[in-house]
């Protein structure tokens, strides 16, 4: 029976086998391909390119942080018109509960997106009003 199941497995084995083979030869020639810096079988040379590219790169602590500093106010500024339609979309479910005879429509869920929206407009105009006028950074 041992021998029935190694007979009747061998073909797949065999699939398995040449299948690798060719994934590990189509990839070491698509790497070759890139100009020969991309060398899977060497990747010393990759090492040493990426430590020079960071040596040479120009981003700093300071770039950084102004680049954080950019997407928080982009953020920040999204958030009040994103937290009103998501208010204005539970008023409107609301409403479909109210309309609803059956009763089989649930104010929970409603009114659940009404406080999610009204907070998450209310947090972003206070915390810009904090950062732009109170706090003074910009």
């Amino acid at each position: 029976m041992k021998l029935w199941n190694k007979i009747k497995d061998a073909p797949l084995a065999l699939y398995v086998y040449a299948v690798t083979a060719l994934t590990m030869t189509a990839q070491r020639a698509a790497a070759q391909a890139t100009g020969g810096t991309a060398d899977v079988l060497n990747p010393i040379q990759q090492v040493e390119d990426a430590r020079t590219a960071a040596q040479a790169t120009t981003l700093d602590v300071d770039s950084a942080k102004s680049g954080a500093e950019k997407i928080a106010d982009v953020l920040i500024v999204w958030a009040a018109p994103i937290g009103l339609g998501i208010a204005f979309f539970g008023f409107w479910l609301l409403h479909k509960a109210n309309q609803d005879e059956s009763g089989r429509t649930g104010k929970g869920m409603a009114l659940a997106t009404i406080g999610i929206g009204g907070v998450t407009c209310v947090f972003s105009v206070i915390t810009f009003v904090i950062v732009e006028y109170i706090v003074g950074t910009k």
